[in-house]
């Protein structure tokens, strides 16, 4: 371990030896060392070591390539870029360096650019010590992104060193609470930036979880003009200019949070705070914004609830929340007028038969499995009457993956599972994506293929659903 410039140790007594307390029972005192620490990490990956009680993340330093760098350039090529932070083999959060860069503003220092990363919003200290059979890694996902721009990364931590006293006082045993973010950023168009609108409509139930509001993202975040929440098809909030402006927080220019219950903080951690939350799994919810002048993207990031248990030695879950990055557009996100919004039927069972049984007309407009719009001329397109009764509107993307056994040997370079993170073994399943080769386990991407049809690293649509495994092809 390397110490950062001017690192700081401290030596410190919590209590003296022979005083009592308001309890008349003797304090023993503790001695605990505080540190600053940078760490290095290793093909994207850090993994932190033992010789520590407990951490906090504090920077996380990207040493750029080119001095000449700007900090405009690492934020646009940098946006889909993410930190992993695992505790054992468990995910406990995924977050985006574009929410980072927009809580605080970096620094770029002697050719290196500073980050900070507000940890105690999201998680709190890590007690390394009570971790003891498990590992604590963090990993940069998705940074060829910045290939060309930054050279390698490095986490700066503030430790804590003490006696056995205090890591017996300072091992969390209790319900924690998480703060999660998931992230969306609708485009207008993928494949043409030029394209703006001055109108956006966002599907938000793919947001896991109970969420205590949104971050909203775009450029010159002042001229956004109005803010419709609906539930259900219902209008929840309506913000005009001047609810947006005294109900909602400004982080910066680019950004502002949209709170459900605007007497809570978003960087408040506990369970309290999320009084007023929704949970956006059970309900088919969308955000609708208007704006001054068009613009081509827009992106949110849902607050998500989780909770953990430290005992034993283990982190002990209580919830499985996921949290998802995704990056769609206007095909995904159609444009709708408000009255067509408030009268869509919501039906749950996805069958052509379902929606016959409760009578709904063929020009209506339905939200079925989070699928918004469906057209019912497109619908019956090519069906026939005998057969229509077995036609899904949403096809089961099990109908397309083909499991005919093709052997293809990964190379070492492309072993690891940009879901998972993990190394795709010798003949394992897994799937490829035509457009950037990357590869997937995969159970992870036949999960990931069931919600959306795009590749989770270079979200290009996905074409090829072969199956495949991870050996040599032995016919010739």
């Amino acid at each position: 371990m390397n110490n950062i410039n001017a690192s700081l140790m401290q030596l410190s007594l919590n209590e003296r030896a022979g005083t009592t307390n308001i309890y008349g029972s003797r304090n023993i005192h503790t001695t605990v060392a505080v540190d600053f620490h940078t760490y290095n990490f290793e093909n994207f990956k850090l993994i932190f070591s033992r010789n520590i009680d407990k951490i906090m993340p504090e920077y996380l330093i990207l040493n750029l390539q080119d001095n000449n760098t700007t900090l405009e350039t690492i934020f646009n090529y940098g946006r889909n870029i993410y930190i992993n932070f695992q505790i054992g083999d468990q995910t406990i959060l995924n977050i985006p360096l574009s929410i980072l860069w927009n809580l605080k503003e970096p620094e770029i220092c002697d050719g290196k650019l500073y980050l900070e990363i507000p940890f105690e919003m999201f998680f709190g200290n890590i007690y390394i010590a009570g971790l003891q059979f498990r590992e604590v890694k963090i990993n940069i996902v998705n940074p060829m992104h910045l290939i060309n721009y930054v050279r390698d990364y490095s986490l700066v931590c503030k430790t804590y060193i003490g006696d056995s006293q205090y890591r017996r006082n300072n091992v969390d045993t209790s319900n924690c609470c998480i703060q999660q973010i998931s992230s969306l950023e609708v485009k207008v168009s993928l494949n043409n930036p030029e394209n703006v609108s001055d109108e956006f409509r966002i599907i938000t139930s793919s947001f896991p979880g109970f969420s205590k509001g949104f971050f909203i993202e775009s450029n010159n975040i002042n001229y956004l003009d109005n803010i419709r929440f609906y539930i259900n098809g219902e209008t929840r909030i309506n913000f005009n200019r001047l609810m947006i402006r005294n109900k909602c927080q400004r982080i910066n220019n680019n950004m502002i949070f949209f709170p459900f219950n605007p007497d809570i903080s978003y960087n408040e951690r506990s369970f309290n705070s999320f009084t007023g939350s929704i949970n956006l799994n059970e309900t088919h919810s969308s955000l609708k914004l208007n704006f001054y002048t068009p613009r081509n993207a827009v992106k949110i990031y849902s607050i998500n609830m989780n909770d953990y248990t430290q005992r034993n030695s283990e982190i002990i879950r209580s919830q499985n929340t996921i949290t998802t990055h995704l990056i769609e557009d206007f095909t995904r996100h159609s444009l709708t007028h408000i009255e067509r919004i408030e009268s869509t039927t919501i039906i749950n069972d996805i069958s052509v038969n379902s929606i016959i049984e409760n009578n709904v007309p063929l020009n209506a407009n339905l939200i079925i499995e989070n699928e918004i719009n469906v057209n019912f001329n497109n619908l019956y397109a090519g069906i026939s009457d005998t057969n229509y009764n077995n036609y899904y509107i949403n096809n089961s993307v099990d109908t397309l993956i083909v499991d005919a056994g093709f052997r293809r040997l990964i190379p070492e370079e492309r072993k690891t599972c940009g879901i998972n993170l993990e190394e795709i073994g010798a003949n394992q399943k897994y799937m490829s994506c035509a457009e950037c080769a990357n590869n997937f386990n995969k159970i992870s991407i036949g999960i990931w293929l069931t919600q959306r049809r795009t590749c989770p690293t270079c979200r290009c649509n996905w074409t090829d659903f072969n199956i495949y495994i991870n050996a040599e092809n032995t016919q010739t």
